[in-house]
């Protein structure tokens, strides 16, 4: 008897322990949802991004020509698709990209995870954005344990903003940043 009472009380606090894990990632990313852009400004910290990735179109499978980049203001996404910031912040990337986009501004919304399942979903299916994937290990510069993460970065292929989580990027002073960048 004494048994079953210790494994109860074992499992009993496994579930309080997990329920106050779960809460406190849930309360993060709630924290994070629809949290405005905090103010775009070039840092003391630029790091040159590395573009030898290899990207495939999702829909298509073509691979993308790592010159696309060169010389031109870069939008980076990393997105999964049983993502909820995700999907949460794709409408105003969208929005973002549908004003922005240009010869001078190349966007570029990228999965890692597996092809099949991100094809399935609906998710590229409500957005008419360049999706992309890829099956090799991302440059450490754009490794990062969260998703959404968006990187901006400059015509001289310096990364100015990294940001981690939901963001309002169709903010004007988003737009207004990316049209500096174009000018510089």
């Amino acid at each position: 008897m004494k048994f079953w009472a210790g494994f109860f009380t074992g499992i009993l606090v496994c579930i309080i322990l997990l329920a106050g894990y779960i809460f406190l990632v849930v309360e993060k990313f709630e924290s994070m949802r629809g949290e405005d852009l905090p103010e775009l400004h070039r840092t003391d910290s630029l790091y040159k991004a590395d573009y030898q990735m290899q990207l495939h179109e999702l829909r298509t499978d073509s691979l993308l020509d790592n010159s696309v980049f060169r010389g031109k203001v870069v939008v980076l996404n990393f997105w999964e698709y049983w993502c909820a910031p995700c999907k949460e912040e794709m409408p105003g990337l969208e929005r973002l990209y549908n004003t922005v986009k240009d010869s001078a501004v190349v966007f570029a919304f990228i999965t890692t995870d597996q092809v099949d399942s991100v094809r399935r979903s609906l998710v590229i299916s409500r957005h008419a954005l360049p999706y992309f994937y890829s099956n090799t290990v991302m440059p450490g510069v754009f490794q990062g344990p969260f998703v959404p993460r968006t990187y901006i970065i400059n015509k001289r292929g310096e990364i100015v903003v990294g940001e981690s989580g939901s963001c309002k990027w169709d903010d004007s002073s988003v737009v207004r940043f990316l049209d500096s960048l174009k000018k510089i």
